[in-house]
């Protein structure tokens, strides 16, 4: 109304929706002071119990804030939804069909603007049960205005109402009884017609009915002539030839809905946004419970928003600019989530552009492995499968990539282990190429080199032993060991300077411990003494005794005396000073 507009369905609803605020808030909506701007950007403030202070039901309340949306499309889509809230709470209220409850609520008169002061007081309460009622009867008056009161303005007459009751008959006139037999004969054809017209009307046959309602109306029109000139007989036969008529519209109110279903997905479809409102209109007022009905009108309503998007997400597609178009198809997507040309159009765009990004990353996959990076260009073709899941072409190549890794790993490796082995690092090359063998069990270089490193170790071990303990060639097996180490040092066909060094201190060694170095013994001549490694020297006060360079222990014993044990190291030069043996402690 304040903008000029058409009226439509949606500005009922909403009136629908301020007399029930002001049935539950005992005032009107913005009261006392209505502005327009109030009324356009104002979003009130709901009730929320009623005038007895009891608990406004929630669905009430829900129902009362969609009605009162300020965008229409906002609103529900006429009264059949409103309808089926207010019969689910009156189910809620057993009493709700007494009418003797329902309490007037009066309203002091507002004061003058130029005063305002605080809003009126309520009088009497409206239980909940009276409230659920007169909802019920407003519901009726509602929708008589809405929907009937414009057709009846239209037609200046209803299809079929009861005639008035006749005068008394005058004398003359034919027998009494008989016309009232006649007339309630009428009567009953014609209540039996107004149930089935009004069982029509409540599918909207007006919309739908055609020539077959005019003549169903006709009929009817044709009873109620004859019954006003009190033709009893004739009326009932006009009301029965209605009724017939009527009857053969109802089994088309399945087909009449399907096709205006269908005429409404048709024009959704077109983008016809007024010719799909229509159709979806039809449909509600035939099922005001369809949901693919207030659903399609709902989207309906949508379309001058939608297809200036769509519009735009496909110029954009045109112009190669896929990423922009995808986030259009997006947008157009969200306000309406099942039109087709923005679903395929999303699905489209997203899809090229994987493919884009597909090619781009295997092709930085394959740069990456041909300059030998090998985790940039796994990251790469991980994701060019990201963009193409299941792909085998990038599938193979992160096997190409493993592969050429593993190899140039085995190469690197075998490389230390080599570079190792010339540095006589046996411990670093058998290390090398035990890690190489565990990428691939089979290389044969590597098994071979680990086996020569392994028992290089085992030399070097016994090479490093034999000259860690030079003091100890004066015993023979450990001089046959060493020996032997030697010889097996000298056998290696390859020989590097530690090898050459260790060979040559271990021939020294061996050599110095065979010589025969003089020792002296000087002892008490009661002590008896024995030299572990050479055997029993017996007692004596001097004596001298050719020994091999290296470490000996000595032990002395004497009766009654505790036993004296002595370590000592014979010198290759002979400087060995002289060892003193003797037991001097007593027992």
């Amino acid at each position: 109304q304040l903008a000029g507009e058409p009226p439509a369905v949606a500005d009922d609803v909403y009136g629908f929706g301020a007399l029930l605020f002001e049935l539950m808030a005992g005032e009107p909506l913005f009261h006392p002071e209505v502005t327009a701007q109030r009324i356009r950007d104002e979003v009130p403030a709901l009730p929320a119990t009623d005038g007895s202070g009891e608990a406004l039901p929630k669905p009430l309340r829900n129902l009362m804030a969609a009605s009162l949306q300020k965008a229409p499309r906002r609103r529900p889509a006429g009264m059949g939804p409103v309808r089926a809230v207010l019969e689910e709470l009156r189910s809620d209220y057993p009493d709700s069909s007494r009418s003797d409850v329902i309490t007037p609520v009066r309203r002091r008169a507002s004061p003058a603007p130029a005063t305002p002061s605080p809003p009126p007081k309520r009088g009497r309460s409206l239980p909940g049960a009276a409230v659920m009622t007169a909802l019920a009867v407003l519901l009726a008056v509602a929708l008589g205005v809405v929907f009937v009161l414009p057709r009846f303005v239209e037609e200046q007459r209803p299809v079929a109402t009861p005639a008035p009751r006749p005068p008394p008959a005058e004398p003359g006139a034919p027998d009494p009884a008989a016309s009232d037999a006649l007339r309630a004969v009428a009567d009953d054809v014609l209540g039996e017609l107004l149930v089935l017209q009004d069982e029509l009307r409540t599918v909207a046959v007006e919309q739908w009915g055609g020539a077959d309602w005019a003549e169903a109306a006709r009929l009817a029109e044709t009873g109620d002539q004859n019954y006003r000139a009190r033709n009893y007989p004739a009326a009932a036969g006009a009301y029965r030839e209605a009724i017939r008529q009527m009857e053969q519209l109802k089994p088309r109110v399945e087909q009449e809905f399907a096709d205006a279903l269908a005429a409404g997905d048709a024009a959704l479809a077109a983008g016809d946004q007024s010719g799909a409102e229509a159709a979806y209109a039809l449909a509600l007022a035939i099922n005001g419970n369809s949901e693919a009905a207030i659903s399609g009108l709902a989207r309906a309503g949508r379309l001058g928003e939608l297809l200036p998007i769509v519009a735009e997400a496909v110029a954009l597609e045109s112009q190669g600019q896929l990423d922009q178009a995808a986030q259009k198809y997006a947008e157009a997507l969200a306000i309406d989530a099942d039109w087709p040309a923005a679903r395929e159009g999303l699905a489209r765009t997203q899809g090229t552009l994987a493919t884009a990004r597909y090619e781009q990353q295997m092709a930085a996959g394959f740069a990456a492995l041909a300059d030998q990076r090998y985790s940039q260009a796994r990251t790469a073709f991980n994701a060019a499968l990201a963009s193409a899941p299941g792909d085998r072409a990038a599938q193979q190549a992160l096997g190409q990539v493993n592969a050429e890794e593993r190899l140039a790993r085995v190469v690197g490796l075998e490389a230390d282990a080599q570079a190792a082995a010339e540095r006589e690092d046996w411990d670093a090359a058998v290390a090398a190429y035990e890690q190489s063998l565990a990428i691939d069990p089979n290389l044969a270089s590597a098994r071979s080199g680990l086996a020569a490193s392994q028992a290089r170790v085992v030399l070097d071990t016994a090479l490093n032993k034999a000259l860690a303990s030079t003091e100890e060639l004066n015993d023979d097996r450990a001089w046959q060991r060493a020996r032997a180490a030697a010889d097996e040092a000298r056998a290696q066909a390859t020989r590097g300077p530690r090898l050459t060094q260790q060979i040559a201190a271990l021939e020294t060694a061996l050599r110095v411990a065979k010589l025969e170095v003089p020792v002296q013994f000087q002892s008490d001549n009661a002590t008896r003494v024995t030299v572990y490694k050479v055997g029993s020297l017996g007692s004596f006060t001097n004596r001298v005794v050719s020994l091999r360079p290296g470490r000996y222990t000595a032990v002395g014993s004497r009766d009654g005396y505790r036993d004296k044990r002595l370590s000592f190291l014979v010198a290759a030069d002979g400087s060995t000073p002289p060892i003193v043996l003797q037991c001097e402690e007593r027992i």
